[in-house]
């Protein structure tokens, strides 16, 4: 049954792409001195009024009630094209990226290749768990930046491309745990953007206990590195509640 749920909602990577995290960071940690509420999410879906052609949009972005914040970002993407099928994806995107207000915006179009592998670890210790496919994906990002959202001291417009990979992984533990391991690397060839030459890197971590007899789970989330839009680093600790939507 949870196989053919999966699959009526687009798949297992429709389904783990789907997430969104909401909270507050207290004024004493703030970087406005007031109390912040956030939210980051990324979101997948095909769109409807297509019957026969494999295109969805794509978005995903972390904003907040203070639009100035400088790790702020959002990344949409209206055209998205699959030219596989099944566990393997060959996904083309055109869309834009910027801050949180668009003050300053990139075009940027990628081509990469998601998959599903099969299962690393067996931690459920014979417990009936739903095991997600760990997924991967590698990739080729183009950008023209039309609004610099790169340091203040470059005034160039640049035109430049990265290369990337991603992995997402969420692992049941026995009954009542799962960890979910998510992250990204890229390097960017521009020697304006990147003139260090530097391999950046983002990832989180996150732990989560069922309540029980409830569908949330609590939940314990650390977040460290450059975000792929604004490349500002950032280093989180969160603790709340996760909810499973589906």
């Amino acid at each position: 049954m949870g196989e053919e749920l999966i699959y009526a909602k687009g798949g297992d990577i429709y389904v783990s792409q789907n997430v969104i995290d909401l909270g507050i960071i207290p004024s004493e940690q703030a970087s406005s001195g007031k109390t912040e509420y956030i939210a980051s999410f990324q979101y997948r879906t095909k769109y409807s009024f297509i019957k026969d052609l494999p295109v969805f949009l794509y978005a995903k972005g972390l904003i907040s009630s203070n639009s100035n914040d400088s790790l702020n970002y959002l990344s949409v993407y209206p055209i998205n094209y699959n030219f596989l099928k099944g566990y393997n994806e060959l996904i083309g995107q055109l869309g834009i990226e910027g801050n949180q207000s668009f003050s300053s915006y990139r075009i940027a179009g990628n081509f990469y290749w998601n998959a599903l592998i099969p299962n690393l670890v067996d931690l459920t210790l014979g417990e009936n768990r739903l095991r997600l496919k760990p997924i991967i994906s590698f990739g080729l990002k183009i950008y023209k930046e039309i609004k610099n959202n790169i340091p203040s001291e470059l005034n160039t417009k640049e035109f430049s491309n990265r290369i990337y990979s991603q992995y997402y992984y969420y692992v049941p533990i026995q009954k009542n745990y799962s960890i979910i391991l998510n992250g990204m690397t890229y390097y960017d060839f521009s020697s304006k953007v990147n003139p260090d030459r530097k391999i950046l890197h983002n990832y989180s971590l996150a732990v989560g206990i069922d309540i029980p007899k409830t569908d949330f789970k609590t939940i314990f989330k650390y977040e460290k590195g450059n975000n792929f839009v604004t490349q500002e680093s950032n280093n989180y600790l969160m603790i709340g509640l996760l909810i499973d939507m589906l």
